[in-house]
């Protein structure tokens, strides 16, 4: 059962989280279904996982993917201690493959790996993907943009298809900007 010993106030989580109106507090509690024990006033345990929820979203998280675990209650066989247990397993894992997906992206070296990866396999990409990873669409037939060759290869659905040729030793004779 949550702890009601010391209800903190709802009105004041707007102060607490630095938020603009109290709504944006309501619509926290709502998209974390969180109740008030009393009106207007919430548990020492609810507040606990708001100040979690504020934490991952400053962290850049959002309330859809923010997992407080459900609270499991389990007796001590050699006391009639009472443990809280936080089921967390599921969000820790959610958490550890996002951020090696955004260490992977922020890495100044991913495009040069994807480019690489595209140039070995010999995949024919759409001019919106090598734009996202060259940072400017190529242009005519042949483009050349560091030590990477894109060259025109007809279509991919709507757009235009390049296949990628990398080279180790700088071969590639600058496009034109």
């Amino acid at each position: 059962m949550d702890s009601i010993i010391d209800p903190f106030p709802i009105a004041a989580l707007q102060d607490r989280y630095g938020l603009s109106s109290l709504q944006s507090v309501y619509d926290r509690l709502n998209g974390i279904k969180i109740k008030p024990v009393i009106r207007g006033k919430i548990s020492s345990d609810q507040l606990e996982i708001l100040d979690r929820l504020d934490a991952h979203l400053k962290a850049g998280g959002t309330i859809g993917d923010f997992h407080h675990g459900k609270l499991e209650r389990v007796e001590k066989t050699e006391s009639t201690e009472t443990i809280v247990q936080f089921d967390t397993i599921n969000w820790l894992s959610g958490m550890v493959e996002k951020l090696a997906l955004a260490r992977s992206a922020d890495s100044p070296l991913a495009a040069y790996r994807e480019l690489s990866e595209a140039a070995q396999q010999g995949w024919i990409l759409p001019t919106s993907i090598v734009a996202e990873l060259i940072g400017i669409k190529p242009r005519g037939d042949r483009f050349v943009r560091g030590n990477f060759v894109f060259l025109r290869v007809g279509k991919v659905g709507k757009e235009r298809g390049w296949i990628v040729q990398a080279s180790q030793s700088g071969q590639f004779a600058p496009s034109q900007p």
